[in-house]
């Protein structure tokens, strides 16, 4: 509900710095998830998909990025 009263820059400037973030600290595996989630809800899977995949190469059990690799896989059909 936040997200949604943010301005366009403002998000965009969030992605940016979670995305730095990732490079930085490849470990700090909440970098990747903020891009995926908010790509699944933009509806670009693909992005998520890159995203979640990035994550998961790295820690093959994390829960929330497998939950979500799984949404977006539901929502490509």
């Amino acid at each position: 509900a936040m997200a949604a009263s943010w301005s366009l820059d403002q998000h965009e400037r969030a992605l940016g710095y979670a995305r730095r973030l990732a490079e930085v600290d490849p470990n700090f595996f909440d970098a990747f998830m903020l891009p995926a989630t908010a790509a699944i809800q933009d509806g670009k899977y693909k992005d998520a998909e890159a995203a979640l995949d990035k994550l998961l190469a790295r820690d093959p059990d994390h829960e929330q990025a497998q939950l979500a690799r799984l949404i977006v896989q539901l929502a490509q059909g």
